[in-house]
């Protein structure tokens, strides 16, 4: 849990804090996020993919 201050400092980084109704394994997320972007990422995720790529 981190306050607003921090959540502050790091969005203003590019980082976006996810909160979660409960503990979830870091290694859990990152699976499914890797599954995510391997198969169909949302469409705002697809434009930010393909601007770096450019």
């Amino acid at each position: 849990n981190i306050g607003p201050t921090a959540a502050a400092k790091i969005i203003n980084k590019g980082i976006f804090p996810i909160k979660y109704k409960e503990v979830v394994s870091i290694e859990e997320e990152l699976s499914k996020l890797q599954a995510m972007l391997g198969e169909n990422p949302p469409p705002f995720i697809k434009k930010i993919i393909e601007k770096k790529a450019a």
